[in-house]
């Protein structure tokens, strides 16, 4: 009989030891799926950052390429009416070298007069404004690369430590119900 009541009292410390086991686990789960959560909205809030940064400086960017594309297309306009104007101009001169020397010489004076007028407009060329700009663009890009690989360096070795501490914790898997009965005994979870 005392053999008897032995085996049942062992048998309820382990349906205790179960018991205390599966609410352990299902806290565990629970716990998992927080963090897991938690995980996925950190990084979804890291990605919409990111892209949203992204926009703008491409953004800030593309207005930039406008500006300079704007003042590259003015400069073509204007030089392309220069050596029109030029080409013009280097006719005419090449048709009054052909004609006689006595009608050379009476419109000499006038075409001499226009070649004089003719002054070459230099281009605008791209402002310090701009310059500065894209200097500026230069820099954030190489800010940006530094950033991103110290990130990329560093939150993979943090999440290994982490996970080192983590593994590192030794789990006994002692039940509460052994300790209800005056047991210190370790129950397989």
């Amino acid at each position: 009989q005392a053999c008897l009541q032995t085996l049942r009292e062992e048998r309820e410390k382990l349906l205790g030891c179960k018991v205390s086991g599966e609410k352990r686990s299902q806290e565990y789960l629970r716990n998992t799926q927080t963090e897991r959560q938690k995980i996925v909205s950190e990084f979804q809030q890291l990605r919409w950052f990111l892209e949203e940064q992204e926009r703008l400086l491409l953004a800030q960017l593309e207005k930039l390429d406008q500006e300079i594309e704007k003042i590259q297309n003015e400069n073509v306009t204007k030089l392309s009416k220069e050596i029109s104007r030029l080409s013009e101009l280097i006719s005419e001169m090449e048709g009054k070298c052909q004609k006689p020397v006595s009608e050379f010489l009476q419109d000499v004076r006038i075409t001499l007069s226009r070649c004089e007028k003719v002054k070459f407009q230099q281009p605008v060329e791209i402002s310090p404004k701009q310059d500065k700009r894209q200097s500026d663009f230069s820099q954030k890009t190489v800010s940006l690369m530094k950033t991103l690989r110290k990130f990329k360096d560093t939150l993979p070795s943090a999440l290994e430590k982490k996970r080192g501490r983590l593994n590192g914790i030794v789990q006994t898997g002692e039940c509460d119900s052994g300790s209800r009965h005056g047991s210190s005994r370790a129950c397989p979870v």
